[in-house]
């Protein structure tokens, strides 16, 4: 039996509409200032390579994210009627929760802009791991629930092939960055187009 949903954020319940390559730009430039000379394709990867290595330079770059994060608080929009599907599984005795590498600060802002219902646990950027799978492990032993018990929702590869390592049954949604045959490609269980089909899978 399913207990809980755990839901990727951005490009699953919200969309943030983030211009990552002036992040990334901006995260070069300050970076090879410094003598570090990254292209930051992917962007939390790069800054542990620095980070392991150079404490302080690591800390000057996410804070970097950190401010890109929260100037997308006036920018990012709804995706379908995710605030009212929450509530949904909320009302119908779901445990749900967030895991993303999104600033946490910027999820709890968006969260109660777009009146989403109180989540039993929401993991923002490095919270309860320094990856997507640890988190899913550290969300799973802090709602006291095994990996077949949880339903892991995301619209990037990443979200699912986390969730498949740790156990969960997965369901991936088009309204992001992937599309269903890779979706499908990675693992999901199921595709579907935005979490507003999500109580159709589940029950």
């Amino acid at each position: 039996m399913k207990k809980a949903i755990i839901f990727d954020f951005d490009g699953t319940l919200v969309d943030l509409h983030q211009d990552a390559d002036m992040v990334r730009k901006r995260l070069r430039d300050v970076s090879r200032r410094y003598g570090y000379n990254l292209e930051f394709e992917k962007i939390l990867e790069d800054i542990e390579r620095i980070g392991a290595i150079d404490d302080q330079m690591k800390s000057i770059l996410l804070d970097i994210l950190n401010e890109e994060d929260l100037k997308l608080v006036n920018k990012a929009t709804l995706i379908d009627s995710s605030n009212r599907i929450c509530e949904t599984l909320k009302e119908r005795g779901f445990l749900i929760g967030i895991f993303t590498r999104n600033y946490s600060e910027l999820v709890h802002r968006l969260l109660e802009k777009f009146s989403f219902p109180k989540f039993d646990i929401v993991l923002g950027r490095y919270e309860g791991g320094k990856n997507k799978q640890e988190q899913l492990i550290y969300i799973l032993h802090y709602l006291d629930l095994e990996p077949h018990q949880a339903v892991v929702v995301g619209d990037y590869i990443g979200d699912i092939i986390a969730a498949k390592r740790v156990g969960c049954y997965t369901i991936g949604v088009e309204s992001g960055r992937c599309g269903r045959e890779e979706l499908l490609r990675y693992g999901a269980d199921e595709v579907i187009r935005d979490v507003g089909e999500i109580l159709s899978v589940i029950e």
